[in-house]
């Protein structure tokens, strides 16, 4: 579900909200109350953490080897797509969870979809 943000200079975005009408109407809101001719509203792109499982296993890998030397070179060369598929979503559910549990939400977004606006006026 999309995000939208608002900005009175077209770089600093404030807020999220569930729709683009309500980031609109509180652009206009503070708009008017800094005596601003114009606002921007746009989609906000949250970052989503994400593990991947081919980067969990290239790592190992790399640990076996330097542990075990050339008699580790082919330790995890041959898990099954299936397999690192349920690896993946097992350490994302995981990770999600201590994310939601101790609170570390990624606070930031990008912005795209940008729009212009002047006051009772699109531009």
């Amino acid at each position: 579900m999309s995000k939208w943000c608002y900005s009175l200079n077209g770089e600093d975005y404030f807020e999220l909200y569930d729709s683009k009408e309500e980031a609109i109407k509180e652009g206009e809101t503070e708009a008017r109350e800094y005596e601003k001719d114009s606002f921007f509203v746009a989609r906000a792109i949250t970052f989503q953490p994400y593990i991947y499982a081919e980067d969990v296993i290239e790592e190992i890998q790399q640990n076996a080897y330097d542990n075990g030397g050339e008699y580790a070179e082919t330790y995890l060369d041959d898990v099954q797509r299936k397999h690192r598929d349920e690896l993946e979503e097992k350490l994302n559910e995981v990770l999600s969870n201590w994310i939601n549990k101790y609170g570390y939400k990624p606070n930031f977004y990008n912005v795209e979809d940008v729009e212009t606006y002047r006051l009772n006026n699109r531009i």
